[in-house]
C-alpha cells in the first residue's frame, strides 16, 4: 500500500513537471497585423456608445462597423453632444482592431453643430507672451506643476520645479512665459513652459510628432 501511494505520489509530480515544461516552452502567438495608420474619415449615425469603469465615454461606434477611440479625457468632453442616432463626422488615424473591426484614433469630430479637436503631439508651435496669474495649479502629489493665466492661457511646468515656482511666481503677479503651445479642446490655449520671465526653467524641445 506504501509502495503503491509512493508510486502514485511520484507520478502525479513527474506530470506536473512535465505539463509545467510544456507551458513554460510554448511561444506566445504572434500578434494580428495592423494597418499603417493613415489619415481618414467616416461620417455617419452613432450605433453606440462604450464606457469605462466610471461610466466615461471612451470609444463610439459609427455605421455599426467604425469604432472611434480617443483618450479618457476627451469622452468627457464631447459626451454632452454625443447621442446614439447623432450624426458625426469624424477624421482620425485608421488602423484594424486584433478583433478585426475597423478602427479610428480620433483627431477632429464634428456632432450637434459642434466640432472638437484632439490636440496631435506634431500640432505644438513656438509660444512667447504674458499674463497675470490667477491660480496655481497642484497636482496629485500636491506639487505646484502650473499656473493660469487671465488670457486663457494653462501655463504647465515639470513638477521638479515645485519648490522654486513658487518662488517665482504667486496669485496676482504679472509673468512672462516661453514655450511650446497646443489648443486645448476647451478652447484654452495649454503652454508647456521653457522659461519664466526670461529665467530658463526647463531645456526640451516639443513632444515629438506623431509616429506614422
Amino acid at each position: 500500500m506504501k509502495q503503491s501511494l509512493g508510486f502514485a505520489v511520484k507520478s502525479s509530480a513527474l506530470v506536473l513537471i512535465f505539463s509545467a515544461a510544456i507551458f513554460a516552452q510554448a511561444p506566445p502567438p504572434p500578434p494580428l497585423a495592423v494597418d499603417s495608420g493613415a489619415l481618414t474619415s467616416v461620417s455617419g449615425s452613432i450605433s453606440q456608445l462604450n464606457y469605462g469603469r466610471e461610466m466615461e465615454v471612451t470609444s463610439l461606434l459609427v455605421n455599426k462597423n467604425t469604432l472611434v477611440t480617443f483618450p479618457p479625457h476627451v469622452g468627457w468632453t464631447v459626451s454632452s453632444v454625443l447621442r446614439v442616432g447623432e450624426n458625426v463626422q469624424v477624421t482620425g488615424y485608421g488602423t484594424t482592431t486584433q478583433t478585426g473591426m475597423s478602427r479610428i484614433d480620433l483627431v477632429t469630430l464634428t456632432a450637434a453643430g459642434r466640432t472638437f479637436s484632439v490636440p496631435q503631439p506634431g500640432q505644438f508651435t513656438s509660444y512667447n507672451g504674458s499674463g497675470t496669474v490667477t491660480q496655481l495649479n497642484y497636482n496629485r502629489e500636491g506639487e505646484v506643476d502650473g499656473f493660469v493665466l487671465n488670457n486663457g492661457v494653462f501655463a504647465k511646468t515639470p513638477p521638479p520645479f515645485s519648490q522654486t515656482l513658487t518662488s517665482m511666481v504667486t496669485v496676482g503677479s504679472q509673468v512672462s512665459i516661453t514655450g511650446y503651445s497646443h489648443q486645448a479642446m476647451n478652447g484654452w490655449t495649454v503652454v508647456d513652459v521653457q522659461s519664466i520671465n526670461g529665467q530658463t526653467i526647463a531645456i526640451a524641445g516639443p513632444p515629438p510628432p506623431r509616429p506614422r
